[in-house]
């Protein structure tokens, strides 16, 4: 009895997991399409080139540039989702939710409590 109470309270924990999961995937790769258009902009302006990028990071020039600016795509995709992280952690009431404290209440019911229905 108390196993399945268990069972049942993980499969609905789990809900819902694999359209997070296509959710991220398709953000991911918006993020990574406008950091493109971004680091490309900044090519063609010439504010950034990769004259610029194999001198002041001492790169061989014998890397190719599709390299580069596939390492400049991950970087600004990090630095994108280390702000969303962090206005997730300022704005959302989940983010704000302080963790260490002991109170009675739980927002997860025991599964073993034998008054849990």
């Amino acid at each position: 009895m108390r196993i399945d109470r268990r069972r049942d309270q993980e499969l609905a924990r789990r809900r819902g997991f694999a359209r997070r999961t296509v959710i991220q995937s398709v953000w991911l790769l918006l993020s990574a399409a406008a950091t493109y258009f971004f680091v490309r902009y900044l090519m063609t302006n010439n504010y950034l080139s990769y004259e610029q990028i194999y001198r002041q990071l001492s790169l061989p020039p014998s890397l190719p540039e599709w390299a580069v600016l596939l390492a400049l795509i991950v970087i600004g995709v990090g630095i994108l989702q280390f702000f969303f992280f962090l206005a997730f952690a300022l704005v959302s009431p989940d983010g704000r939710a302080q963790t260490g404290r002991a109170t009675p209440y739980s927002r997860h019911n025991d599964p073993f409590e034998d008054n849990y229905r």
